[in-house]
């Protein structure tokens, strides 16, 4: 929106027989969509010593997220149309599908059909199709003590916000993940959802505190003055 401030400008440099050329357009333009971002793109073609990209790559546009924040979740549809290739034929070359996700995102194709995804043929008018799913979602943290200590020994889960009435002691709340703090390190797995994060057994007399503020880098890297 033109009528309306930048709230931030952001130049790229880009080779555009550069692997960054596939990936960053779509990104530039969801800081655009979404932040009003000032974009500007430069070229900067680089001298050629390899072949140039042998591989092809298409964005998957992202879902707008609803009005309404949190209470709007339940009825949103987030469905993401499908993306589409057209390769020409090439004798003797194989390729495989793959799907660039975030670290933290588990993804596996659940449908498709015959077709080895690993070893797609180039070769003839083929067409090969195949569906995948975001099946759960990795979180990581560092738990500490009040005196600063690591909370080795704590147990601690993800309990799904509908099952929010169940104690956080009860072992019978249905689709938990939970894990045991070792060196005040944990790391949970759920599938995509709302959760409370919960403390199942620990000390007598603990209970679970979450930052007031903002939780600086150096805090979780534990470099904070004490």
């Amino acid at each position: 929106d033109a009528s309306r401030p930048y709230p931030l400008r952001v130049f790229a440099v880009v080779d555009p027989l550069g692997k960054d050329a596939q990936r960053l357009p779509s990104v530039l333009r969801l800081l655009h969509e979404e932040l009003n971002a000032e974009v500007g793109i430069a070229l900067r073609p680089q001298p050629l010593v390899s072949p140039p990209l042998l591989s092809y790559y298409r964005p998957a546009r992202v879902a707008p997220a609803p009005a309404g924040a949190l209470s709007a979740l339940g009825s949103w549809n987030g469905h993401i149309p499908g993306i589409q290739f057209s390769i020409p034929p090439r004798q003797g070359q194989l390729l495989s599908m793959q799907l660039h996700t975030p670290a933290a995102w588990m993804v596996s194709a659940v449908d498709s059909g015959d077709a080895d995804l690993d070893s797609v043929s180039a070769k003839g008018s083929k067409s090969v199709r195949a569906r995948y799913m975001l099946e759960s979602l990795f979180v990581e943290g560092w738990a500490m003590t009040a005196d600063r200590r690591p909370a080795n020994g704590r147990h601690l889960a993800f309990v799904p916000l509908g099952a929010a009435a169940i104690s956080a002691s009860s072992e019978s709340a249905s689709g938990r993940d939970s894990v045991v703090v070792k060196s005040g390190y944990f790391q949970l797995r759920a599938p995509p959802g709302l959760y409370s994060l919960s403390l199942l057994r620990g000390e007598d007399g603990e209970r679970l505190l979450r930052p007031r503020s903002a939780v600086g880098l150096v805090d979780l890297a534990g470099s904070c003055a004490p």
